[in-house]
């Protein structure tokens, strides 16, 4: 049968481990998605081109945020702005960082 779905323990715990490998990461960080879905599967938002998030990553991102355990600054996308995203999105790294 199916093995259960992994703890929000469990993915908080890669998504911080995940922030300490790539220094930070946002809604973009294709790499990032990639691996939490190889991980944990769950629903992906298929753009065209660049990244396809997963909702459930970045809601795991924004409660460890909401928690203080990561701070968050407003980046630029610039050049690796792709249609169908934001011209801005926030980049969450580790306080102190």
């Amino acid at each position: 049968g199916m093995t259960a779905r992994k703890t929000v323990e469990d993915q908080e715990k890669f998504v911080l481990e995940c922030v300490d490998k790539h220094g930070s990461l946002d809604v973009c960080n294709g790499d990032f998605h990639d691996a939490y879905h190889a991980r944990f599967g769950g629903k992906r938002i298929h753009y065209r081109f660049g990244a396809q998030p997963v909702p459930e990553a970045m809601a795991r991102v924004k409660a460890l945020y909401q928690r203080g355990v990561l701070s968050r600054a407003v980046i630029s996308l610039g050049y690796n702005w792709q249609p169908g995203f934001p011209k801005w999105v926030y980049s969450y790294f580790r306080p102190g960082k």
